[in-house]
C-alpha cells in the first residue's frame, strides 16, 4: 500500500500537491502534533493536483492518533461513511466532538 501513497511531513508542502488550499486545525488537544499528511499516487505513481488528502496528528505519549480527510466540497468528493471501530467523545476547546 505504501507505493500508492505519497508520504509528505513537511506542512509547508502539502499544498503542492492539491487542487485546492489544505487547511490544518487552528487547534489539537494537548500533546498531538502533525505526523504526516498522505496522498494516493495516480496510475503514473504521479501525485498532481490531487483532490483528497489525509492528515495524521499523533500524541505519542498516549499512542493515539487524529485522522483527517479532506477534500473539497463537490460532485467527485461527495460520500459518507461509517465505521466499525470505536468513536470516542472529546472535548475540542471546550466544546463536545466525536
Amino acid at each position: 500500500m505504501e507505493e500508492e501513497t505519497l508520504i509528505v511531513k513537511d506542512t509547508e508542502k502539502l499544498n503542492d500537491y492539491t487542487c485546492f488550499d489544505v487547511i490544518l486545525p487552528s487547534y489539537l488537544p494537548e500533546g498531538y502534533k502533525f505526523n504526516r499528511a498522505g496522498f494516493f499516487r495516480d496510475e503514473n505513481g504521479v501525485v498532481e493536483n490531487t483532490k483528497y488528502i489525509d492528515l495524521y496528528f499523533t500524541n505519542e505519549k498516549v499512542e493515539k492518533y487524529i485522522f483527517i480527510s479532506q477534500s473539497p466540497a463537490d460532485e467527485e468528493t461527495a460520500y459518507s461513511l461509517s465505521t466499525d471501530g470505536k468513536i470516542e467523545e472529546i472535548k475540542v476547546n471546550g466544546v463536545d466532538a466525536v
